[in-house]
């Protein structure tokens, strides 16, 4: 069983760490997350009311093979000293200074939940026809995107390289001075997908429901859907992507009522004897908050890419300004994806995704805070001497917005 965490708690470690959402995101406003109208012909674009007996085929979409995969996921380790403590540190990958391309592979396993109500959320089926940002099914995107499709990646007017994944653009950001500072450097982390069969998962009613804020979002509680998938075998050659779609995870105690307060979007934590695992859903923009299609996704990948055993140490870090997540659980895992997170109520929000273009489509991704701000490493080391992806704007004067993304924090409180 996986322990429930409240709202803005930290996630107890090793078990899992949560992309945790709450009511308070809400003020957030960043590119197409604005709420989108009702149609008469998109009540339900990727929902369907069906009898569970006979349910209807479930997709079109067919599996497909990854390249062969590799004996084990690929890592390598570097060890950082901050006031005298050592942090050792594994990423998935090849060191940066081998100048080498390595590839990790994800299993996708979409997950089709079905409410007690019949209502399914099948990450297969495609969109039915209506003002839908895309056509295709949550799978099909998610293959589309950024996360597995080569795109060109500029920051700050420093070409990173063409034709290369959101995580190794990511990765080459991170460890820019080890790489020699070029685009041309041969050193990459790719990801490579392997799709695999649909699991079905009939949800009873106490642990599953239609959300009120919104008419096309399942709630369902996290800690049965942990029981459900706590058989799978581990796989040390992959890390194990469950996907869903427009489906928020709850910890809140059974029966689940139609609001959730507290809320997960996505998780990634070990397996014994395996590479990891990961659940994350694929949104409409406007279903949750400032998230949109594959920003979840991206958010899980690149923190397994970062922490693939999610016992990376740090000194002890913020979550959202200016303090801890709580007293007795200070944040001090390796999340990179965590504190971009909690820029809700700072004058950093734009900053918190951004949009790349693959295969004809704009996608968004999250932002992610780079290894140097966990370790207090001045200077950065990274591209441009940055801390974070997506350079965080510095706040107008006399603002109180907490500078933490802008220079490594000093010790928080807790």
């Amino acid at each position: 069983m996986w322990p429930t965490c409240r709202k803005r708690c930290a996630p107890r470690k090793p078990q899992r760490a949560a992309f945790r959402a709450g009511s308070s995101l809400a003020a957030i406003g960043l590119v197409a997350a604005a709420a989108l109208p009702a149609f008469a012909d998109d009540l339900h674009p990727r929902t369907l009311t069906v009898r569970p007996a006979s349910r209807a085929a479930p997709s079109t979409v067919r599996p497909e093979a990854a390249a062969p995969a590799v004996a084990a996921v690929p890592t390598w380790t570097r060890t950082y000293t901050v006031a005298g403590t050592s942090y050792p540190l594994t990423f998935v990958g090849g060191d940066p200074t081998a100048n080498a391309a390595t590839t990790a592979t994800v299993k996708i396993i979409p997950v089709r939940f079905v409410l007690s109500d019949g209502t399914v959320f099948d990450p297969t089926w495609p969109r039915v026809p209506g003002r839908r940002p895309f056509s295709q099914s949550a799978l099909q995107a998610t293959m589309a995107s950024p996360i597995f499709q080569p795109a060109a990646y500029k920051v700050s007017g420093t070409n990173l390289g063409s034709g290369i994944q959101f995580g190794d653009a990511m990765m080459r950001a991170t460890w820019w001075n080890a790489i020699g500072s070029s685009s041309g450097s041969n050193w990459h982390v790719n990801v490579q997908f392997a799709v695999q069969p649909v699991l079905d998962l009939s949800v009873p009613a106490a642990n599953g429901t239609l959300s009120s804020r919104h008419r096309r979002l399942a709630l369902v509680d996290m800690n049965w859907f942990g029981n459900a998938v706590s058989g799978a075998a581990a796989d040390p050659t992959a890390l194990l992507l469950y996907l869903f779609d427009q489906v928020v995870m709850c910890g809140d105690a059974p029966p689940l009522a139609t609001t959730c307060s507290s809320a997960y979007l996505g998780i990634h934590g070990p397996t014994a004897g395996g590479a990891g695992y990961a659940y994350a859903s694929y949104f409409d923009p406007g279903n949750w908050d400032w998230v949109s299609d594959v920003s979840v996704i991206s958010h899980e990948v690149m923190e397994w890419l970062n922490d693939p055993s999610l016992d990376n140490p740090t000194p002890a870090w913020p979550a959202g300004p200016g303090g801890c997540a709580s007293p007795d659980q200070p944040n001090t895992v390796l999340e990179t994806g965590d504190p971009i997170e909690d820029l809700s109520g700072t004058s950093y929000v734009s900053a918190a995704t951004f949009r790349v273009e693959t295969l004809g489509t704009l996608y968004t991704l999250q932002n992610e805070t780079l290894v140097p701000w966990f370790m207090r490493a001045q200077p950065s080391g990274a591209v441009n001497g940055q801390y974070t992806f997506v350079p965080v704007v510095t706040p107008p004067p006399g603002s109180t917005a907490d500078p933490e993304f802008i220079t490594p924090p000093a010790t928080p409180p807790c």
